[in-house]
């Protein structure tokens, strides 16, 4: 039987590490369809703040905490609901209620 001639294996292989793996992507994507406006409450609670946003889009009438019990209170809504019509106000409108920092007197 013939021999097989032997491989010379380099050191450098022989080495041990741990796998060099690449920055994990922990981006998560959804798109998540939700009925707007779930229910009677949340459109009032919408309708409400889209006229307070087109009455003043630069200077808020008040506090976002403010508004959100004004709004738990009279239209009976969740936290969830109120800020989901807050941002849909927002982005509708455009007005700049959602800005960081002090508000502007």
């Amino acid at each position: 039987m013939p021999r097989k001639p032997a491989i010379s294996v380099p050191a450098v292989s022989l080495e041990t590490h741990a796998p060099g793996l690449g920055a994990p992507d922990l981006t998560e994507n959804r798109i998540v369809r939700r009925p707007f406006p779930k229910d009677a409450g949340e459109r009032d609670c919408y309708r409400y703040l889209l006229e307070q946003m087109q009455a003043s889009p630069d200077h808020p009438r008040g506090t976002k905490p403010e508004f959100k019990r004004t709004c738990r209170r009279q239209y009976h809504v969740t936290v969830d609901s109120f800020e989901y019509c807050w941002r849909e106000a927002v982005k509708v409108t455009g007005a700049r209620w959602d800005q960081p920092g002090r508000r502007p007197r």
